[in-house]
């Protein structure tokens, strides 16, 4: 059995993802199992991707915390990084050695949350709101409507106290905030300013001087009284045609 740290690049905009592996074959063309560096894969090639094995081990235990040396807070912080947690988790491995069962669904015994306690106790996670904007940055537009329509027939009929609206709406301004720190962001802002100015540019007149204001003044007086005087006449003139 082979045990090793890896790490897998993307060419295209040189972003990576370190991982363990254990295989039997050391050519199996494993690539990693994150949803983000999986996704990537799919988005540019297999070929736009180059892995390199980093560090061989004899055995899962010493694999795992080489790993979780390596993909600690720090590198998560990258954000030229693929992973989404820290290493040394070892999946289903530190699971079956712990004696936790595979849960397929069922709540937690009480001892299986002691163990896992345990185990977790002095870890610190990732930050999750950086890891859940790693992901959706991942997907495509597709992708993101589709999740769009699923969370509204989700959310159809229910009702959000105003805390929650409050919570919200605070979201919704840090997230336009920092999208406008973004170089797409200021780019997009950029555009819009020069729109606005465009049209204001178009639709501004000349500023009139005082003399201008009462030529102006004095051709709105004719005219309403050219039409108070038409009304007249037109009265008249359906008056007499009456009396007739």
């Amino acid at each position: 059995m082979h045990y090793y740290l890896y790490e897998v690049k993307n060419r295209v905009n040189g972003k990576i993802y370190v991982g363990v592996h254990k295989t039997k074959n050391i050519e199996d063309g494993y690539m990693g199992s994150g949803k983000v560096i999986l996704r990537a894969i799919k988005k540019h090639g297999l070929d736009n991707f180059e892995k390199t094995i980093i560090e061989f081990f004899d055995d899962s235990e010493t694999m795992f915390r080489r790993e979780s040396e390596v993909v600690n807070d720090t590198f998560l912080a990258r954000d030229d990084v693929y992973n989404l947690r820290r290493g040394g988790m070892g999946g289903f491995d530190w699971i079956n050695r712990s004696g936790i069962p595979k849960n397929k669904g069922n709540h937690h015994s009480d001892e299986t949350k002691k163990i896992l306690s345990e185990h977790l106790k002095g870890k610190t996670r990732p930050d999750i709101s950086e890891a859940c904007r790693k992901v959706w940055s991942s997907k495509t537009e597709e992708e993101k409507h589709a999740f769009g329509d699923i969370m509204s027939n989700v959310l159809k009929g229910r009702t959000q106290s105003s805390e929650q609206r409050a919570n919200i709406s605070e979201g919704v301004k840090q997230a336009a905030k920092r999208r406008l720190e973004t170089p797409e962001g200021l780019a997009q802002r950029e555009l819009q300013r020069q729109r606005i100015s465009e049209a204001a540019r178009r639709g501004t007149r000349k500023p009139m001087t005082i003399e201008e204001k009462e030529a102006h003044s004095q051709r709105m007086k004719e005219w309403h009284r050219k039409q108070r005087e038409s009304k007249q006449v037109n009265s008249e003139l359906y008056s007499d045609s009456l009396a007739k």
